[in-house]
């Protein structure tokens, strides 16, 4: 379980250093009831990266299990498609970025996320946790270590445990942090948008680029 683990630990990374719904978080916490409603995207998020991957994991068994004719070949394939996915991302980003000078304008559903109440932040969280693009892409990966890794359904159950932890931890910290009463936790988040707000554009393509070329080294080294 531990090879597996650690291939799936950039993979997890890739969703936690998101910085738009890290934004979208301290918008809420900054906002009237924002630890309740930031709790309930927190709540949706973990929900829906957790179960996006238990699908995709169960997807992931439909490939044929012909190891040695069929089944590594495929997977290497699929794993090279997601990681080219990535890197047209991650350029499609910066190349978007600096054709307009600034980073990319925030998502409608963000300007308007102070507003949202609790019942209605988890949903949204969850939709934004397992249908955004870059997250189906990592978590498809993820699913293909899982599935390729030949561990037990319940060693697989504690992989996806572990993923969803830590692609949640970006997101969940803010909210931890506020709940808690940690000292100067207003300020913090104050400077936290501002900088984030600035470098969303850097800070997404970067990571795009660096986890295409993660997933196209994973899928190459199943030849």
């Amino acid at each position: 379980m531990g090879p597996v683990i650690g291939d799936m630990l950039p993979l997890a990374l890739g969703i936690a250093i998101s910085p738009t719904p890290v934004v979208a978080v301290i918008i809420m916490l900054l906002s009237d009831r924002g630890q309740l409603t930031s709790a309930g995207f927190l709540a949706g998020w973990i929900a829906g990266v957790g179960l996006a991957l238990v699908a995709l994991v169960w997807l992931s068994g439909l490939i044929p299990d012909v190891r040695f004719a069929v089944s590594q070949p495929l997977v290497g394939v699929v794993e090279i498609l997601l990681g080219l996915v990535l890197v047209v991302l991650g350029v499609r980003q910066w190349t978007v970025r600096n054709a307009t000078s600034i980073d990319l304008e925030m998502p409608r559903w963000m300007r308007a996320v102070d507003t949202l109440k609790p019942w209605q932040a988890l949903p949204v969280g969850f939709v934004y946790a397992a249908f955004r693009p870059k997250n189906f892409v990592l978590a498809t990966a993820a699913a293909l270590v899982i599935r390729d890794g030949d561990i037990t359904l319940a060693q697989s159950v504690v992989c996806i445990a572990i993923f969803t932890a830590i692609a949640s931890v970006a997101v969940g910290l803010p909210v931890v942090a506020s709940i808690a009463g940690v000292r100067n936790t207003r300020a913090l988040l104050e400077r936290s948008r501002a900088r984030l707000l600035t470098s969303v554009g850097a800070i997404t393509g970067t990571a795009l680029l660096v986890l295409g070329v993660v997933v196209l080294g994973m899928g190459i080294g199943q030849y």
